[in-house]
């Protein structure tokens, strides 16, 4: 528990979301007050009163409206640091990736410059590039470079995380892990576009929620890459994931060119599609750091993908 001097206020948006839970839950572990913002409406439906009631018990502040509130702005003003975690690999109809992350960042930033004693954090993806053929990726670039226009170098960072795994708080998971573990419930073999051949660094959230408050506690600055401890493959993450769930099925193969045909039809047929022609193009590449930065923002070794599996138990 850090001494009242030390004790800082933290404001996260997204806060009812995978890594918004883990980030709120750590904040509150460390002793430092949270401002848990969550979409206007959240209240109205059922896993969102069940989110909201979680926030609550972890000792969080709710304020329940849209970044474009006029009001939130007062909550800005009160607080140490703020954490940007809008965002989708997978948007609805109706949504677009500049939309969810370039349009949300600057709204966000805005916010945030209104502040100056603000320290600022921003989630984006590992990958992360204007060149890049996919449009979540390029996307989460031109967030980061909204916020270099709005806020100086000194007062933020960027986490450019890879595939995030392990569930502590909640039920939700990152949308890729639940993909998966559906599909190995619901289908007799589970596809993998290349054979799931193409390399990732799963980051334990738990671990990744630990990081983020140590750089906002460090004042870090900059881009910062972030993986777990192992470099494997799609396929070998997968199997490792049947195991733990005790529904071993076999693994085929599923051509890129077939996969982005099959996208294409179910971005039509489906408000949120299965596969989007995106994921497909992101499943044929790799996501593995650089420079990995997690263990230095870390007291102990980062967990291992088995560990990480473990926290989900065998009945998910």
């Amino acid at each position: 528990m850090p001494q009242e001097e030390q004790r800082k206020t933290l404001l996260v948006d997204g806060a009812n979301g995978y890594l918004g839970l883990h980030v709120v839950a750590e904040a509150r572990q460390q002793g430092h007050q949270v401002i848990a913002v969550v979409r206007a409406g959240t209240s109205k439906s059922q896993d969102g009163q069940a989110s909201i009631i979680h926030l609550q018990n972890l000792g969080a502040d709710i304020v329940e409206c849209d970044l474009e509130a006029p009001g939130l702005v007062d909550h800005f003003a009160k607080a140490d640091w703020a954490l940007h975690l809008i965002g989708s690999i997978a948007p609805g109809r109706g949504q677009s990736f500049d939309g969810l992350h370039q349009d949300k960042a600057k709204t966000f930033a805005d916010l945030a410059k209104s502040n100056q004693r603000l320290q600022v954090g921003l989630i984006t993806a590992l990958g992360a590039d204007l060149s890049s053929p996919s449009a979540y990726l390029s996307s989460k670039c031109r967030s980061e470079r909204t916020f270099a226009d709005i806020l100086p170098a000194d007062r933020y960072f960027v986490f450019r995380p890879s595939l995030i795994i392990g569930r502590y708080h909640g039920r939700r998971d990152s949308k890729l892990v639940r993909r998966y573990i559906d599909m190995v419930r619901s289908r007799p073999r589970v596809p993998l576009i290349n054979g799931g051949k193409g390399l990732i660094q799963p980051v334990d959230v738990q671990d990744l929620a630990k990081a983020i408050i140590k750089a906002f506690v460090e004042h870090r600055t900059g881009i910062l890459e972030i993986g777990g401890p192992q470099v494997m493959t799609m396929k070998d993450f997968v199997e490792l994931l049947m195991r733990q769930i005790q529904c071993v099925k076999p693994v085929v193969s599923l051509p890129a060119p077939l996969a982005r045909g099959l996208a294409s039809i179910l971005e039509i047929m489906h408000d949120v599609p299965l596969i989007s022609k995106d994921q497909a193009y992101l499943a044929t590449t790799d996501n593995i750091c650089k420079h990995n930065q997690l263990e230095s923002l870390l007291d102990r070794a980062p967990s291992t993908v088995v560990q990480s599996l473990a926290s989900y138990g065998d009945g998910v």
